[in-house]
């Protein structure tokens, strides 16, 4: 044998005896990292939301809603899914189904205020929270002055955390109270005009899209 040939050799096992092994092969497996499938569900369901697309945020948020665990994921799917069966009008109901009927709207509408009531009662120091379950009851004309109420105090320490919130707080301001005499009614739209401005503004300000601030 050449004696080059014979250096090389030595040269390579030396070389492959020194180099880094590879901790997924060390014991003759790859690690693989496992995502929890409710949590992807979830984190699409949000996305979702972002972007506006209600029925698939429903359709993201209900599974992990209809399973047994009162943890803090259902808990994330839930608000998701309140606040988009509050966006969409009751247009979808919280499984993610089409509601057609007037009175149907109105009763996925319900239903979301009740389920908001919830998670609120669990997390009633939580700014966001607070904001959310404000911009679902703005929904029920019979809850509005109590989300009113609440959007106003957010305001007035400057934590309103939504533009979809702002947006609500400035259709509130628009509306006179279901409480206030026909009499009335001028008066508080002339002292709430330049507030639903405000609002309004601080909404466009926020919004990726300002068409969610109009009406």
């Amino acid at each position: 044998m050449h004696p080059w040939a014979k250096w090389i050799g030595s040269a390579v096992l030396a070389a492959a005896a020194l180099a880094p092994i590879r901790d997924g092969w060390a014991c003759g497996n790859e690690v693989e990292i496992q995502v929890d499938p409710r949590t992807q569900s979830v984190q699409r369901a949000e996305r979702a939301l972002e972007r506006g697309e209600w029925r698939a945020a429903l359709q993201g948020a209900a599974p992990v809603m209809r399973g047994q665990r009162k943890d803090g994921l259902s808990l994330r799917a839930s608000a998701i899914a309140v606040l988009a069966v509050a966006r969409s009008d009751g247009k979808y109901g919280l499984d993610g189904a089409e509601v057609a009927d007037g009175e149907r709207r109105r009763a996925e509408l319900e239903r979301a205020a009740t389920l908001s009531d919830e998670i609120h009662g669990l997390k009633k120091d939580d700014v966001a929270v607070r904001t959310n379950h404000a911009e679902v009851l703005s929904h029920l004309p019979e809850r509005r002055e109590q989300a009113l109420r609440t959007l106003a105090e957010l305001e007035s320490a400057d934590l309103v955390s939504s533009a979809h919130a702002y947006a609500a707080l400035a259709r509130l301001r628009s509306t006179p109270p279901r409480s206030a005499p026909g009499w009335v009614a001028p008066a508080w739209l002339a002292m709430q005009h330049a507030k639903a401005k405000v609002a309004h503004a601080r909404c466009e300000r926020m919004a990726t899209k300002k068409e969610l601030c109009a009406g």
